[in-house]
């Protein structure tokens, strides 16, 4: 029995093979079968989801992160606040004892050139404001800048008793935090008066001077 000598398919006697002319190459697959094919088993392009995602995920941080910050935010900034008051508080406490020891420096000196320093007076940094002082209180005012050349800086008063300074009290120009020595044994209790109670809340430099003229003059 004859074979085709192309594709090896029996023939019938005479018979001729068609084979080359169906597909000139029977190794490979028909072009346009396999394009069909191929087109059917591709897979559809995927949406990209990234942003979706990264969405979510921030949605989900910030609804946990959020709370846990307002919390902090409650706690830190009262303890922030109160930090910087008493900061502020012992600051001008610090400069009333400065004051206190730059006239009590100036009255030894006074008295050492014998002036007379005796009695129960006022000095203010206001000079209208200055009660029974025994000399020249223009003396006194340089000499105290000597000793604290900051004193320009605030507005104050101090107390002399029987040639001795007892008690001052300050406040920084443009700050309404008063500062006193003695002062009060917790810091930001209040301003301590001169009878050593506690100022009313509130007080200012103004309140605190009329108050201890009103102890020291009984008016």
């Amino acid at each position: 029995m004859p074979y085709c000598q192309n594709c090896g398919r029996p023939l019938a006697e005479n018979e001729v093979c068609n084979c080359r002319n169906q597909n000139p190459n029977p190794g490979m697959p028909n072009p346009a079968v396999y394009q069909y094919s191929n087109a059917q088993v591709q897979n559809p392009p995927k949406k990209n989801n990234t942003a979706v995602i990264v969405i979510i995920i921030i949605a989900v941080v910030m609804l946990f992160v959020l709370p846990v910050l307002g919390i902090l935010a409650a706690i830190l900034i009262p303890a922030m606040l109160g930090y910087t008051a008493k900061s502020q508080q012992a600051s001008v406490n610090s400069a009333a004892k400065a004051i206190y020891d730059a006239y009590s420096t100036a009255i030894i000196e006074l008295d050492s050139k014998n002036v007379d320093v005796l009695g129960d007076y006022i000095i203010s940094s206001d000079a209208d404001d200055c009660i029974n002082v025994p000399f020249d209180v223009s003396y006194i005012y340089d000499m105290a800048n000597d000793y604290y050349t900051e004193l320009g800086e605030y507005n104050y008063f101090v107390i002399i008793e029987d040639g001795r300074v007892s008690y001052a009290a300050c406040e920084e120009s443009g700050e309404d935090c008063i500062g006193t020595f003695p002062y009060a044994t917790r810091v930001n209790e209040g301003p301590t008066t001169y009878s050593g109670s506690v100022g009313a809340e509130g007080w200012d430099l103004e309140d605190l001077y009329y108050y201890t003229y009103s102890v020291l003059y009984g008016n």
